[in-house]
């Protein structure tokens, strides 16, 4: 909302993105095309669509699943999925009643989801372990998509479905990311998915992830405002 501007035109240092800069979490469909024009790795199929029915005839068209996704912000609860979540029918009745003004369709990513958490600051980035957070409610997540349900990471930088080269992959992402906004401060949030091919890029988000902050937050070994100040001077 350009918070972070306001308060560095007054003089105050903000460990946070520039409205401009929090793009990347705030415009689903800038983040695919900047994921495009940078040559970030890990970014899927993607379209982007303002007229309903040249989206509902791409989801006829597509060999395949479709992740369905408002380009705004949604609270996490905004994204179906075909394949699990809806129907293809469903995905298209999904976009004609929505009423949003522009939806992102991307190849649906299977395998397992995680998050890598980096701080951002000066071009250089400091990534966390990496987490994995439960967004279905109920048992057996059957429910609908939630902010979250609970999360957890492990020991070492990893979590015990991933080699380390995965993490090492999700990393370079997040390196590559900071590499192509420069100016870019504060959290930088990468959510992954580990399909069959590698590492895809779910999505990115530009603060911390709720509930996988509080995954991080507490096993630093840094106090948290000793990394602000690092930030803050250089």
């Amino acid at each position: 909302a350009g918070v972070a501007d306001a308060l560095a035109d007054a003089g105050v240092y903000t460990f946070g993105p520039t409205a401009e800069a929090a793009r990347i979490e705030t415009d689903k469909a800038y983040q695919r095309r900047f994921m495009q024009e940078a040559g970030i790795p890990g970014c899927p199929d993607f379209a982007v669509f303002e007229d309903t029915d040249a989206a509902c005839e791409y989801v006829d068209a597509y060999d395949g699943d479709l992740a369905i996704k408002p380009a705004g912000l949604t609270g996490g609860k905004g994204v179906k999925v075909m394949g699990d979540q809806v129907t293809a029918e469903e995905a298209k009745a999904y976009v004609r009643e929505s009423g949003y003004d522009r939806v992102v369709l991307e190849e649906r990513l299977v395998g397992e989801e995680f998050t890598v958490q980096a701080f951002v600051a000066n071009g250089e980035v400091r990534t966390t372990p990496a987490v994995q957070d439960h967004k279905r409610a109920y048992e057996g997540d059957e429910g609908p998509n939630t902010g979250g349900m609970g999360s957890y990471s492990d020991a070492s930088p990893e979590l015990p479905f991933m080699e380390p080269g995965d993490y090492d992959d999700a990393v370079a992402v997040l390196e590559a990311t900071a590499d192509a906004l420069p100016e870019y401060a504060g959290v930088l949030y990468g959510q992954f998915m580990l399909t069959a091919d590698g590492v895809k890029v779910v999505e990115f988000n530009a603060r911390f992830g709720d509930p996988e902050a509080m995954n991080t937050l507490p096993v630093m070994e840094t106090p948290f405002l000793d990394v602000l100040t690092a930030a803050r001077d250089g």
